[in-house]
């Protein structure tokens, strides 16, 4: 019995402007062969694509992040810094922190 050796395929991504999420993309590519033994048959082979950037100072806010799609939100640095916050003893109060990545887009693993 020998073995078919044929072209090899590569599927090439890239995750530029793509927001980071817990699940990972997914999707498929419908690969046909064509051999004598089982002659022509279509497989599809899925593709998982996991997102996790690296969160820089660089673009990381105080504050919430602007949305600009349904998953993906935009750190835009205020141009001038938030007032003081101020608190009487014992009185709690949130202030927000966003962590984003390289492109400026928020991130969705925690922080240490």
């Amino acid at each position: 019995m020998g073995v078919d050796e044929g072209p090899l395929f590569t599927v090439g991504t890239s995750s530029m402007g793509v927001a980071e999420r817990t699940e990972p993309y997914a999707a498929a590519v419908n690969v046909t062969l064509v051999s004598d033994a089982v002659g022509m048959t279509t497989i599809a082979v899925p593709i998982l694509l996991i997102v996790a950037p690296a969160t820089t100072v660089q673009h990381s806010m105080w504050g919430e992040a602007r949305r600009r799609t349904d998953s993906i939100y935009d750190c835009v640095r205020p141009t001038s810094p938030p007032p003081p916050i101020e608190l009487a003893v014992g009185a709690e109060h949130d202030v927000f922190f966003t962590a984003c990545d390289s492109e400026g887009m928020r991130v969705s693993h925690m922080i240490p």
